[in-house]
């Protein structure tokens, strides 16, 4: 609780774009929308596991000995990335087209352990 109370100290993002006029609620949400999308279709889609029944997204399984240790990098800071602007996308209030699924939330709110308990 007091990280949330910390994280809500903290100015809003507000966006501006370089060579554009404006700032303020538009272009902040055109950064949000753009990012949520680059996040979706990061490393060639093959960040995500896409569920066909809802459209839902699910990290794709990794083989961390079959990868470079760039790649892992990246792979890693690509995550990194999600999780900070899901993070702030809350404590700002934004609403983002990043559709994470539900096993994913109760993965990471410590709802469940494991996917086996989803069954």
């Amino acid at each position: 609780m007091a990280i949330m109370e910390r994280l809500e100290k903290r100015k809003q993002l507000d966006i501006k774009f370089k060579d554009e006029p404006g700032t303020g609620l538009g272009p902040t949400f055109e950064f949000f929308t753009k990012l949520s999308r680059a996040i979706s279709d990061a490393d060639d889609n093959k960040m995500w596991r896409v569920s066909s029944k809802d459209g839902t997204l699910f990290p794709s399984p990794i083989d961390v000995k079959s990868l470079s240790s760039a790649k892992l990098r990246e792979v890693s800071d690509l995550f990194r990335l999600a999780g900070t602007f899901i993070a702030k996308s809350i404590v700002d209030n934004k609403l983002i087209d990043l559709p994470i699924s539900s096993l994913m939330w109760d993965l990471l709110l410590g709802k469940v352990s494991n996917n086996f308990h989803s069954q």
